[in-house]
């Protein structure tokens, strides 16, 4: 992969399974290693005007994906998630 950039993968089914698989998104940049998995989940009970900026992303990541991974390796941040389609 480029310094910075994306990848996106699919798996259809696999054996023994009808329908269904998988979308894999992998997210990759040089830089400070920062881990978005490390950040609190957000007050969702605060109301608008006394959120903070930011961290609504990586939540919705978190609650729609079947999994995330991070990790940093040779001075890139590598973000990879995986959502499962089921039949």
């Amino acid at each position: 992969m480029p310094p910075a950039g994306m990848c996106l993968f699919c798996n259809s089914g696999g054996a023994g399974r009808a329908g269904g698989g998988e979308v894999g998104v992998g997210v990759e940049d040089k830089g400070i290693s920062f881990n978005p998995l490390d950040r609190e989940a957000p007050d969702l009970q605060l109301p608008l005007e006394e959120r903070p900026v930011g961290g609504l992303g990586i939540y919705m990541v978190r609650q729609f994906a079947d999994s995330v991974e991070y990790q940093y390796r040779d001075g890139c941040n590598i973000l990879r998630l995986k959502i499962c389609i089921r039949p």
